[in-house]
């Protein structure tokens, strides 16, 4: 039998080899993880100005969006402002213009009962049932004006043949 003479320094060439190699291999699979990151990092940096112009649009949305809903704010507080005046100017208007009216005097059925709304509202109806303005003003003492906006706004369409 042949007998191979080992060393030890021919074991520790050996084992140096082999770790030498596992490096070199670790080294060029590093090397590769990084060049994909390279790669990677390169692509998200190039979408970065996409992504700031799409903050800057829904900022500008945004701040559009705020000034619009401040409009809208402000004009819902002149219409409440204008409802109170209405309804205080309405209430005047049922109470009559001085002392000598008492309540329900002038007045139609419907507003002596429940008030001008109730009676706005009835006469609403009505004219959605066909009555004409000059029934409105005799049935709910509305005003020639007021019976006649009512039939327009309300009152069944009629086509022309």
């Amino acid at each position: 039998m042949n007998f191979i003479d080992i060393d030890i320094h021919t074991v520790v060439s050996g084992a140096a080899a082999v770790v030498g190699l596992a490096c070199l291999l670790a080294i060029v699979r590093l090397n590769r993880t990084v060049s994909h990151w390279r790669v990677r990092c390169a692509n998200l940096e190039a979408g970065l100005p996409a992504l700031h112009r799409e903050i800057e649009r829904y900022a500008s949305l945004s701040l559009r969006t705020d000034r619009q809903v401040k409009r809208l704010a402000s004009d819902c507080s002149n219409v409440a402002g204008r409802i109170d005046l209405v309804e205080a100017r309405g209430a005047a208007h049922v109470r009559g213009p001085g002392p000598e009216s008492g309540p329900g005097q002038g007045l139609g059925p419907a507003k002596a009962r429940g008030g001008a709304a109730q009676a706005l509202d009835q006469a609403i109806d009505h004219a959605r049932r066909g009555a004409d303005a000059r029934r409105l003003t005799v049935e709910f003492g509305l005003s020639r004006g007021e019976a006649d906006l009512v039939a327009r706004m309300h009152g069944r369409k009629t086509r022309a043949s």
